[in-house]
């Protein structure tokens, strides 16, 4: 019998409390901890890169280590992660998935199986998780039917929106993957729709014959739009089945019109990703309708708040769309209002920014190279901007904050609430750069007497040494004290943490994307963390850390 997802979980749940409190100390809640972190940043030890790169069996040790345990508690932590969406990236989780389904163990097979619908939650979900399990394991009778009861599972509206939007990835296609699973329909629309994915045909009367044929209908407009040349045609089929960007063929995307078209029903999220596109085919001008379109919709706190933006990703944006020039030659000329309005809502997305609730040192790395370091994820950034801008949001979100820059020693930082950027941007750049050591933040803590829950450090990274020279690379947290010394008897955190009794945590940011060598019992200390480069994911995982969560 396959497992639903509801007994998945009635079955792991009891199971997991009493590991919990029966585990012999150190091993049980650090694998199960290390199988959170591997689930939400695809690594389980101290360091963490923003740089993509493929998943292996290697990476995932930690993963084979849980199924080993508790099969089916490791397929309800893949899906109590994916469905918090605490994840940045949908990889880990669906590589993890794919390990369990491969597991020696059947009732694991049977539960991950079962948890698929779950888990990959987009077309473009499954094709990765397909990729994963393919060389893993064969193509037995229950993975083809849990491959075809993915698309069961979905609602005919559902899968004409997965359909259109996510055709095809890593060499895979819906039409490969229901030849796999060879799903028997779930109703005439999900018929029409598999046969329009394996032949694209489908007729007009088709769709009128269906009671709910009106969900396959941009199916029909789709085959339209696939044939047309005129621009102003194509953007009233888009309109028609509000069709995404994903299903208009290129030839048609250096259209004005096109564009027009597809921003009446483009998510805030697209729309800031699309801002070049739209100024560099002429849509986005002084004083037009879809600038004013953009304008209003920026400026709307209620739609920012939806979004889920971070005022980074808001930032990110912004900096592109200044800069008035694309990747590939395009150019666009700035509108001043557009200009304001993702100033509006940089300030509105941090209503989206869940406070971490702790007590939080954070220190700044200053000196003339953080105006030119480029950020590693984010390359339109400077470092500076990256850090002026994480101290605003915290100083308007965090209730008990401290921030402090690697000066001439450590140097207090006023950061107020209603500040703009710029101006906590001034106030860094007017402090003289210093040793850029993480350790020092926590030094100064102890000596002081400074009470915290967490330390996180925002460096340059290769760039931070004494008054912005380049000689030094930003030391790991725990790797010496600063002065030449090491070990475990020279860790500061150590010592803070003998003191004060508190379980602190510290996490080093290398905006550069060198934050040094993991400190040497990181793989044993899941309270530190070094992360190397910053893109708009950055904060939350940030906070699930300070908050104990990864």
């Amino acid at each position: 019998m396959v497992l639903t997802y509801a007994a998945v979980l009635e079955e792991v749940a009891g199971r997991r409390d009493t590991a919990r409190d029966g585990a012999a100390p150190g091993h049980e809640p650090e694998l199960w901890a290390r199988l959170r972190r591997f689930l939400v940043l695809g690594a389980d030890g101290a360091a963490y890169h923003v740089a993509p790169r493929d998943l292996t069996r290697d990476d995932a040790a930690v993963v084979a280590a849980g199924l080993a345990e508790d099969g089916l508690r490791v397929v309800a932590e893949i899906l109590a992660v994916a469905e918090a969406g605490r994840a940045p990236h949908p990889e880990p989780g669906l590589f993890a998935l794919a390990l369990a389904a491969a597991a020696e163990c059947d009732e694991t097979r049977r539960a991950a199986l079962a948890a698929l619908p779950r888990v990959a939650r987009t077309g473009a979900h499954l094709f990765r998780f397909a990729g994963y399990v393919q060389s893993l394991r064969g193509w037995g009778r229950g993975l083809r039917r849990a491959v075809g009861g993915w698309y069961n599972a979905r609602t005919p509206t559902e899968l004409v929106y997965q359909a259109v939007k996510h055709p095809a990835l890593g060499g895979w296609t819906h039409p490969d993957l229901l030849r796999l699973g060879h799903p028997k329909a779930a109703s005439p629309a999900h018929d029409a729709v598999y046969k329009w994915l394996v032949s694209g045909e489908l007729r007009a009367e088709t769709v009128r014959a269906l009671p709910d044929g009106a969900a396959l209908a941009p199916l029909v407009v789709l085959g339209l739009l696939r044939h047309e040349t005129d621009p102003r045609a194509a953007a009233r089929l888009i309109r028609l089945a509000r069709l995404p960007r994903e299903a208009v063929p290129p030839a048609l995307l250096g259209s004005a019109e096109v564009w027009a078209a597809l921003l009446e029903t483009m998510p805030l999220g697209a729309m800031l990703r699309s801002l070049g596109t739209m100024a560099a085919v002429g849509l986005l001008t002084a004083g037009g309708d879809a600038t004013r379109t953009v304008a209003d919709r920026l400026g709307d706190e209620a739609r920012v708040a939806r979004s889920g933006l971070h005022p980074i990703g808001v930032l990110a944006a912004r900096k592109a769309y200044a800069r008035g020039q694309g990747e590939e030659g395009a150019a666009w000329a700035p509108v001043p209002a557009v200009l304001d309005a993702l100033d509006v809502a940089f300030d509105a997305a941090v209503a989206n920014v869940v406070p971490t609730g702790r007590r939080l040192r954070l220190a700044l790395g200053v000196g003339p190279a953080m105006d030119r370091l480029r950020v590693t994820g984010l390359p339109l950034l400077s470092a500076r901007e990256v850090t002026a801008a994480m101290a605003l949001v915290a100083a308007r979100v965090e209730p008990d904050l401290e921030v402090v820059a690697y000066g001439p020693g450590i140097v207090p930082v006023a950061v107020a609430p209603w500040q703009r950027l710029d101006e906590v941007a001034a106030t860094l750049r007017a402090i003289p750069a210093g040793p850029a050591d993480p350790d020092l933040a926590v030094r100064d803590a102890l000596r002081r007497g400074v009470r915290v829950d967490a330390f996180v450090s925002l460096l340059g990274g290769t760039n931070d040494g004494p008054a912005g020279t380049a000689d030094d690379a930003a030391p790991a947290p725990g790797a010496g004290d600063g002065h030449g010394a090491a070990g475990p008897a020279a860790d500061p955190l150590a010592l803070y943490r003998e003191a004060t009794g508190t379980a602190v945590r510290q996490a080093v940011v290398a905006l550069g994307g060198d934050a040094g060598p993991a400190p040497a019992d990181g793989a044993a200390d899941l309270g530190r963390l070094a992360y190397h480069g910053f893109d708009a994911t950055t904060p939350a995982i940030l906070g699930q850390f300070v908050r104990g969560e990864l």
